[in-house]
């Protein structure tokens, strides 16, 4: 994709461009020559009647001319507007008794403000390409009407001539010598700029001070040189409408603060290629920085310090709509994607979508007005396009084992769930009609006492504690009621081996903590070839700590398989838990640690 501004050109587009450079240069040096031999002649009747003054409009022109013309030949934003402006600079002089052409005073009557309207599209659409909004051409076009209107009436109706110039050029556009209407049109036309001088000073004031701070950086230089030549020339239509003298006298005053205006413009139009080669300067940074790929997780951390935001924070698009972190974790926040680089705000903090070739990149989490600057966003999305993709293919790798372990997890839920309703069945159901069975027994052998009744008795209180004990295996009943630390205590006391509980948690854990704490001590005490067993469940920060210490049977292997296998690890991990065992001679150790909220 080829950047416009910066792009190959072919060689007809570069030799039609040389050869406007050409005409255009020759036309601004014809101009400035023009303008300062009528100055010369008839410095009493220009704006610009002292030598300072003239020097000072005929060089704010000439600077302006310069920048502009370097600016179009660059292919920037300025370079047309800025050569008009010029023109319209020099034109308002032509409307002189020296001015020899009547074409050229006709220009000057005509054109005299048309400075106005080109300068508010220099103020209020430089630097930056984006169109226009409406309200922004409507104040362009309220300001055309204000410099030209009236003057098209008063040059329709203004005789030089007649009015005292009988040296004077011809009027070209005269239809009728109408000396009032005139002098109502001057009226009318000092009114309209007046007010359209203040609504652009306000209207760039406002979007100066609401703008965000890359925004503002970008277009101050030109909207303040430009408020400054709207304040200047507001001044001397206002001193007009008060003092009562024309507005060519009171514009004549301020003619220097105009100049000055005049020549911060093209010092802002001069100062934007200079921030284009500092943004390029800082984006082949960006190139050297991230051209090497970051180790995974540290592109935060690298664009972090790049662009100046501690606090930037990346989100990776999947493909199911889903948008993570670098964790794999799912970033919840709303996002919105406005204009051409996905710019968007998010309370005090703004979303950007960083987008090449039209595939969404990364979501940027930052501080507002950091990427407003739609070239930087694009070299930004260009300069770190590899280390993003890295950094994306193992975030999704992340989500993916993220939904495995949640997958995991509500497996293992779904699968205590279901032990815990077939035990609450055993109980509820088997044991309570074993128990039923057990007292009509006993209550037939008190009436009439036989030996095959005492058999029966024996066989239902036999299968009453088989029903107790794979009811307790399923799903200990003082797990759900009492918690863990119960729970090991009744094992404890079931236990057919020698079994010591060094440590338990008070109060209550979350459900899939206790039971995965009560399956790896379970699994470990009981298993065949374990003879004594220590165990220890105790909090360590966020984490719950298991920890069990069996003594092995003699003959047992050192490389024996951990306690419970692998669905045993399953079961820890599902909880984003971790388990280790070790096994040395005669010693079986398990720690597991689980984590879990307090």
């Amino acid at each position: 994709m080829m950047n416009t501004a910066h792009g190959v050109q072919s060689p007809p587009r570069r030799l039609h461009r040389v050869a406007v450079l050409v005409v255009a240069g020759a036309a601004a040096i014809w101009c400035l020559w023009a303008t300062a031999a009528i100055l010369w002649e008839g410095p009493s009747f220009a704006l610009a009647s002292r030598p300072f003054q003239a020097a000072m409009e005929l060089g704010a022109a000439a600077s302006l001319f310069a920048v502009a013309l370097v600016a179009f030949g660059r292919g920037a934003p300025g370079g047309i507007s800025g050569v008009a402006l010029g023109f319209a600079w020099l034109v308002r002089e032509w409307a002189n008794p020296a001015t020899t052409q009547a074409w050229m005073l006709t220009a000057g009557l005509l054109l005299g403000a048309a400075w106005l309207p080109l300068g508010a599209r220099i103020a209020l659409a430089h630097p930056l390409s984006n169109p226009l909004p409406l309200a922004g051409r409507a104040m362009i076009a309220f300001a055309a009407v204000a410099a030209l209107g009236p003057a098209a009436v008063r040059t329709a109706t203004l005789d030089p001539a007649a009015g005292g110039c009988p040296s004077c050029a011809p009027n070209l556009l005269l239809m009728v010598d109408a000396p009032q209407v005139a002098a109502v049109a001057d009226y009318v036309g000092v009114i309209l700029q007046l007010t359209a001088c203040l609504l652009l000073v306000t209207w760039l004031a406002t979007g100066l001070i609401l703008a965000s701070t890359a925004v503002r950086l970008v277009r101050a230089p030109v909207a303040a040189a430009s408020a400054a030549l709207f304040v200047a020339a507001a001044i001397g239509y206002s001193s007009a409408l008060i003092d009562g003298f024309g507005a060519h006298e009171a514009m004549r005053r301020i003619i220097g603060a105009q100049s000055l205006s005049v020549l911060a413009i093209a010092a802002a139009i001069a100062w934007d290629p200079v921030r284009l080669r500092l943004m390029r300067r800082s984006t082949a940074r960006l190139v050297t920085e991230l051209s090497s790929t970051p180790r995974p997780g540290s592109l935060r951390k690298e664009l972090a310090r790049l662009v100046g935001d501690p606090t930037i924070a990346l989100g990776f698009p999947l493909d199911d709509g889903r948008v993570v972190d670098e964790s794999g974790r799912e970033v919840t926040e709303p996002l919105s994607d406005a204009g051409q680089g996905g710019e968007g705000s998010r309370g005090r903090r703004s979303t950007t979508l960083l987008r090449r070739d039209g595939r969404a990149l990364v979501v940027l989490f930052h501080r507002p007005g950091l990427l407003d600057d739609g070239s930087y966003r694009d070299s930004l999305a260009r300069a770190s396009g590899l280390a993003i993709g890295n950094e994306r293919l193992h975030a999704e790798l992340a989500a993916q084992v993220e939904d495995l372990r949640r997958s995991r997890a509500a497996l293992v839920a779904s699968f205590d769930a279901e032990r815990r309703r077939l035990e609450r069945g055993l109980h509820d159901g088997a044991q309570q009609r074993a128990v039923s069975l057990l007292l009509a027994l006993r209550l037939a052998a008190s009436r009439q006492p036989d030996e095959p009744t005492a058999e029966a008795i024996a066989e239902v209180q036999s299968a009453l504690e088989e029903l107790r004990e794979v009811a307790h295996g399923l799903y200990p009943a003082s797990l759900a009621e009492e918690g863990l630390g119960s729970a090991l205590q009744e094992l404890s006391e079931r236990a057919t081996i020698p079994f010591r509980i060094r440590a338990s948690p008070d109060g209550r854990l979350p459900e899939a903590v206790e039971t995965t704490g009560y399956a790896v001590i379970s699994a470990t005490a009981g298993r065949a070839d374990v003879t004594s067993a220590e165990v220890a469940a105790v909090r360590s920060g966020s984490d719950l700590v298991v920890s069990v210490r069996g003594r092995l049977k003699q003959g047992v292997s050192q490389d024996a398989a951990p306690p419970g296998g692998l669905a045993l690890e399953d079961r820890v991990g599902a909880i984003g838990g971790t388990l280790t065992s070790s096994t040395t001679v005669g010693t079986l150790d398990v720690r597991a640690v689980l984590p879990c909220a307090w």
